[in-house]
C-alpha cells in the first residue's frame, strides 16, 4: 500500500490521458439514447463526474479514484487467497507481487479503463471464490455488480458475465462431485443468484440493439 501511495505522488508526477476520446465524449449522453460510437459509457462518466468536483483538476481526482480502488484491491487479493489456502506466505508472496508490479501500478496514473478494470477483476475473483465457499447468495449479488460495471467499463467483461452465469445456471443443475448431492434450498440460492447474474446479459443486449439501431452495427465496443 505504501508503495503504491509513493510511486502515485512522487514519481513521474503526471496524470497522462492516454484517450482524449474519454474525455471528449459526453459521458451521460446514453441516458438520452445516444452512444458513442467507440467508447463505453462508464469511464467518460467518472471523468465527467471528476470534472463537476475539480474543474480542470479533474485529471489528478481520476487518477486519485482509481488510486483507491487499486488499493481496496490489494486487500482483497489478500483476502482472496486467504480463501484459498491457510499458507500465510503465500497469500503475502502473490499480494506483494501484485501490489508492487509495475504493470498494474504504472496504469493508476493514466486516464484509461486499465487501472479500473484490474480492480475490478480482483473484485470479481473475490466474489466467485467467496461464493464456491460459502455458496451464499450475497457473494453471487456482488459479483454481479462488478461484473455489471465493467460490462459498461471495458468490453471484455461480457465474456466474464456469459461464463459466470453459465457456471450459475451448470451448479444449479449438477452437484460439483459426483458424492455431493444439491440440497433444496442450495438450489433455491443457486436459482436465485442465476436470475440474478441475467440482468447484466440483459443489460447489454439492450445496448447492443440500440447501438444497432444508431450505427447499424449488432456490437457494444
Amino acid at each position: 500500500l505504501i508503495f503504491r501511495v509513493v510511486y502515485f505522488f512522487f514519481f513521474f508526477y503526471n496524470f497522462t490521458p492516454d484517450s482524449y476520446e474519454y474525455i471528449a465524449i459526453n459521458g451521460f449522453s446514453w441516458l438520452q439514447g445516444s452512444i458513442d460510437r467507440y467508447r463505453l459509457p462508464v469511464y467518460p462518466m467518472i471523468i465527467d463526474i471528476c470534472k463537476i468536483i475539480s474543474g480542470e483538476h479533474f485529471a489528478f481526482l481520476v487518477c486519485s479514484v482509481q488510486l483507491l480502488a487499486s488499493l481496496l484491491s490489494i486487500v482483497v487479493l489478500y483476502l482472496t487467497i486467504k480463501r484459498i489456502t491457510d499458507k500465510k506466505w503465500i497469500c503475502l508472496f502473490i499480494t506483494f507481487l501484485y501490489g508492487t508490479l509495475n504493470a498494474t501500478t504504472g496504469w493508476d496514473k493514466t486516464l484509461l479503463t486499465e487501472s479500473l478494470s484490474l480492480s475490478l477483476t480482483v473484485f470479481i475473483v473475490f466474489g466467485i471464490v467467496s461464493f464456491v465457499k460459502t455458496k451464499t447468495y450475497k457473494y453471487a449479488a456482488l459479483t454481479t455488480i462488478c461484473l455489471l460495471i465493467g460490462c459498461f467499463l471495458r468490453a471484455i467483461f461480457v465474456i466474464y458475465t456469459g461464463f459466470f452465469f453459465g457456471f450459475l445456471v451448470l451448479i444449479t443443475i449438477l452437484p460439483t462431485r459426483k458424492t455431493d448431492t444439491i440440497t433444496p434450498k442450495q438450489r433455491r440460492v443457486n436459482a436465485k443468484c442465476s436470475v440474478t447474474a441475467v440482468i447484466p446479459i440483459v443489460l447489454v443486449f439492450v445496448y447492443a440493439f440500440m447501438f444497432n439501431a444508431q450505427y447499424g452495427g449488432f456490437t457494444i465496443s
